[in-house]
């Protein structure tokens, strides 16, 4: 199945590859490089969260799956079963809660997370109101800022 920590687990192979990296996330990749900074706090260099496509998930709780019975769009992008599921990805904010102090834990950077978002899912609102997040710049901002850490 499909899920953001599949998709984590790629952002982690690629990390291990490259080394530190500052991750910009838009959108559902928001969600993705912020569940990153906390399973690798080591390896992020602080997590930029823009607004996209995503961004919301699904409900806060787990839900049912789907099937896909038309299997002829086999190898074409978007693939149907990640859009149903990922469309779906329970987001509680107790979870995010649990990568944001993983990521304060591993980290040095004061803020190492910064919110960029006008839209804020419920995940992110729980986030926002705690220390490590940094809110109300621009990801221009947010990205100096990074950059300038040594």
């Amino acid at each position: 199945g499909y899920s953001c920590e599949i998709l984590m687990a790629d952002v982690d192979v690629a990390l291990r590859h490259i080394g530190e990296a500052t991750i910009l996330g838009r959108g559902i990749g928001a969600y993705v490089a912020f569940l990153i900074s906390g399973a690798r706090p080591q390896l992020v260099k602080g997590a930029v969260l823009t607004d996209g496509p995503g961004l919301a998930g699904g409900p806060v709780h787990v839900s049912s799956t789907s099937e896909i019975a038309d299997s002829s769009r086999a190898g074409l992008a978007p693939d149907p079963w990640a859009l149903i599921e990922l469309s779906r990805d329970a987001r509680p904010a107790t979870y995010a809660l649990t990568f944001l102090r993983l990521a304060m834990n591993g980290t040095t950077l004061d803020d190492p997370i910064a919110a960029c978002c006008r839209v804020t899912p419920p995940w992110l609102e729980a986030i926002n109101a705690e220390p490590g997040v940094a809110n109300g710049m621009s990801v221009q901002e947010a990205l100096d800022m990074y950059a300038a850490i040594n």
